[in-house]
């Protein structure tokens, strides 16, 4: 007679850490005014940690726009290189959507978000390898704006990040990211 020692299940990996403000690339780049971070202009200002999971932060343009252009804030996930990403943007009044694809710059949606003329926006973003959702915050709740899903396209792939066109100047505060 021989005992056999019972298996135990493995343990549950540990759960990834949040992510903030020091994951961004360039980190340096951002100057602390008060509560935001803040970032003038620079393209692409891309996030190092993998976007599967979900991000959620109050984002303000701070300075944008100009005579011929209305200000927007502009944030992208999927981005490969500066011809290829997923691309979102947003004003007072409307909530874009599109993908750049070799340079070419495809609209998906164009609606006007029916937020009033608010100047700051609380995002969460939630990605997934086959979906990304939108949504904003509405006082105590939270609005979609967007859902995207498209077969053969993982949206975890590329990174995220904002893009901060000319001396455009966005401020963002509570900034996380929740790894999934």
């Amino acid at each position: 007679d021989f005992a056999l020692a019972r298996e135990r299940p493995a343990a549950p990996p540990p759960p990834a850490a949040a992510g903030g403000m020091a994951e961004f690339e360039d980190a340096q780049a951002w100057k602390k005014q008060g509560d935001s971070w803040v970032h003038k202009g620079g393209g692409f200002v891309l996030y190092k940690l993998p976007p599967k999971g979900v991000f959620t932060f109050t984002v303000q343009l701070v300075k944008g726009g100009g005579v011929f252009r209305a200000g927007q804030i502009r944030w992208c996930l999927q981005y490969l290189d500066p011809k290829n990403y997923v691309l979102y943007e947003m004003d007072r009044k409307n909530f874009w959507a599109g993908v750049v694809q070799k340079g070419t710059r495809l609209e998906r949606v164009k609606a006007p978000h029916n937020l009033g003329n608010q100047k700051a926006f609380t995002i969460q973003i939630e990605v997934t390898p086959n979906r990304v959702v939108q949504r904003v915050r509405v006082g105590g709740e939270w609005k979609v704006l967007d859902t995207f899903s498209e077969e053969d396209r993982d949206f975890t792939q590329g990174k995220f990040g904002f893009l901060i066109q000319g001396n455009d100047e966005i401020a963002i505060s509570d900034f996380k990211f929740v790894p999934k």
